[in-house]
């Protein structure tokens, strides 16, 4: 499967966006605790707000690209667990079907885009739940072709095996196109998917055993 090509200054723009905007929420919503880290080359930068009411936002920002990640958090000791509103294996969809003006047999999937209207352009299909699932490439025509009676359950799978849930598909009546919305407002490659991962707390440092990085209490001014 290839890979999704994204030209650098569309994802700075995206990203950035998802970045600031964390920043401002920061500023209006009750704050519990905010962490800060920037590499030694000055490249990049990472903000971390615990609110009190048991959300989280993560953003890093770099030259060319931006992650963030967005969910709850919890405090056992001096460790702090957080978990993301979106799971890994869980991207939300939505499936809902039509009738086209075409008499063909085979289903028709149309373009596949996630809350922003971004169009995934390198995106996997795979049909009916069990060990013979086949699988096709959306958006390239006619290379998905699924005979309305052998269309049982629908999976997605994106860029880096990330997948949704299987979806039971019942065609009704004379149905015969889905659309499927990807029910998120964000680039998957650019999100961390996060379950129960572990801060630890260290005086005014925030330490990241995964990445062995230690974060500084306190945010910084724009």
């Amino acid at each position: 499967m290839k890979r999704l090509i994204i030209i650098p200054c569309v994802v700075f723009f995206f990203s950035s966006s998802a970045f600031n905007a964390a920043k401002a929420d920061a500023k209006k919503d009750s704050i519990y605790a905010t962490y800060h880290f920037i590499n030694a080359a000055q490249a990049d930068t990472l903000l971390v707000y615990f609110y009190k009411n048991k959300t989280y936002k993560l953003s890093v920002h770099g030259d060319h690209y931006d992650y963030y990640s967005k969910g709850t958090w919890s405090k056992r000791g001096r460790t702090i667990l957080v978990t993301s509103n979106v799971q890994k294996k869980e991207i939300p969809i939505t499936i809902t079907q039509s009738r086209s003006n075409s008499n063909s047999p085979y289903v028709q999937i149309d373009d596949i885009k996630n809350s922003t209207n971004f169009l995934f352009k390198d995106i996997e299909i795979l049909i009916n739940n069990n060990d013979s699932a086949k699988s096709c490439l959306a958006n390239v025509g006619s290379n998905c072709k699924i005979k309305k009676e052998d269309l049982k359950s629908i999976k997605i799978r994106l860029v880096g095996n990330t997948t949704s849930a299987w979806h039971p598909v019942e065609l009704t009546g004379n149905n015969n196109t889905l659309k499927i919305s990807v029910d998120i407002d964000f680039i998957p490659e650019f999100y961390f998917f996060y379950k129960d991962k572990k801060f630890m707390k260290r005086g005014r440092k925030l330490y990241d055993p995964d990445m062995s990085v230690s974060y500084t209490k306190g945010g910084l001014e724009n």
